[in-house]
């Protein structure tokens, strides 16, 4: 597959417009600083002074790895605090945004150009992909990191270079490093090999590969989270707190869980949540508050539009089971996903799932791939998935600025009121030194 230069240039035209929709007024939507993001900037300015964790290690108070902050310490270094609320989101802009092209590269294998194209500025279009490549959350980055694995890896198969698969190994580290279920992404390359082998018509041939592929990547994974590892080993209490607090099975008892007082309650429950979630891409409960601050006003993870084609390209998938690798990778990310959101409170929780945005707008490529080839289709094609931008992004924006959003995102500070916050209450720190970053 070659791509054409009238091609690249349409790429890049979306790349501008995937970096312009998420910086445009960056600093005043979404309309205030949540706690997360506050303690994203806290972390961040230790590691400025010297104070923080490891590189490898662990940031107060969500023990989240600390690589995010390392991201957002450069860019506060360049930027300085007066410009905090941009350093701070400016990690999840810029990799959300250069996830366009591992993406594009990857369904312009199967799909034609003007399938490719659209099927790309609906995914970067998203209003669940906006919403967290607007934010300092770090979910949004393992979207990134995952499309560039899968791209390397399929070069590894394609070329059969070591340095690819090696590649392909060192971004996998990186998912260690990422927004926690990053640490389940090996669960998917597994499944994915599974699938790989049993399919494979000469899978007595391939075993060996299939086998010794995944222990690379496997072992330059585990070498990269080591590191973490130690310091998890010697901090177990405090990273235990938050799987403790999300994760159904560490639950004492199921009294309280949504009115629930057995176990076969919440099982039956969490199953039906994520079916509905997950393959019938149904609305969130209203009433969960976390989902409340990722999804415009208790709505589906995509729109009606994108949720037919999203449906329906998993229909014409399924007719093509062993015939297509991506196939693998969408059933093995699918699978993981459902098993993320059963076994973790309040299904299906968008945060959690991220890995399954862009397997989902891989399904919306086959719609299209499909309908693009249909007599007098292409133009009434075009028309139809730029109106669902537009929606995406009215959606979006006028959630972005709602009093239902400020809501949902407390606690949180007023933008107004980051400076002076800065100023006076940033504990245990050189006031004056701070303030003179950026200058």
């Amino acid at each position: 597959m070659k791509i054409t230069k009238k091609e690249i240039i349409f790429l890049l035209l979306i790349l501008i417009f995937s970096f312009l929709i998420r910086f445009w007024r960056i600093t005043q939507l979404p309309p205030n600083v949540t706690g997360d993001e506050i303690n994203f900037l806290l972390e961040s300015l230790k590691i400025i002074e010297g104070r923080g964790n490891s590189f490898w290690g662990l940031c107060e108070p969500s023990q989240q790895s600390c690589f995010s902050n390392y991201l957002i310490s450069l860019f506060l270094k360049i930027l300085g605090l007066k410009k905090a609320i941009l350093a701070i989101r400016l990690p999840s802009i810029i990799l959300s945004t250069l996830a366009v092209l591992p993406f594009y590269w990857l369904i312009r294998q199967y799909f034609s150009i003007t399938p490719s194209l659209l099927t790309t500025i609906l995914f970067t279009s998203s209003y669940w992909n906006l919403n967290f490549s607007r934010s300092a959350w770090n979910n949004i980055h393992l979207v990134f990191y995952f499309l560039i694995f899968i791209c390397f890896y399929k070069k590894w198969w394609l070329a059969k270079k070591i340095k690819y698969l090696v590649i392909a190994g060192l971004f996998s580290g990186l998912m260690f490093y990422g927004y926690r279920v990053g640490k389940v992404f090996l669960l998917i390359l597994l499944i994915y090999s599974v699938f790989s082998l049993v399919c494979d018509r000469n899978s007595r041939k391939n075993a060996l590969k299939y086998f010794s592929s995944f222990l690379v990547i496997l072992i330059i994974s585990l070498l990269m989270f080591l590191p973490q590892l130690v310091f998890i080993a010697k901090n177990r209490q405090s990273f235990l707190a938050r799987p403790r607090a999300t994760l159904i099975f560490l639950k004492k008892e199921p009294v309280g869980y949504y009115g629930m007082k057995t176990w076969g309650q919440i099982a039956g429950y969490q199953f039906r949540q994520t079916l509905r979630g997950i393959l019938f891409l149904d609305k969130v409960k209203n009433d969960d508050v976390e989902n409340l601050r990722y999804l415009p006003d208790g709505s589906p993870l995509v729109d009606l539009g994108t949720r037919v084609l999203i449906i329906f390209g998993l229909f014409i998938l399924l007719t093509k089971f062993s015939r297509l690798r991506i196939s693998f990778w969408v059933y093995a990310t699918y699978l993981t996903s459902f098993f993320i959101s059963s076994v973790t409170v309040g299904p299906p929780n968008s945060a959690r799932l991220v890995l399954i945005l862009p397997i989902f707008y891989f399904l919306v490529g086959f719609s299209l791939d499909f309908l693009a080839r249909q007599k007098n289709f292409r133009i009434p094609l075009i028309i139809f998935c730029f109106i669902l931008v537009f929606l995406n992004l009215r959606i979006y924006f006028n959630w972005a600025g709602s009093e239902a959003l400020r809501a949902a995102r407390m606690p949180a500070l007023e933008i107004s009121e980051l400076p002076a916050w800065l100023k006076f209450q940033i504990p245990a720190t050189p006031q004056g030194k701070l303030m003179e970053i950026g200058k």
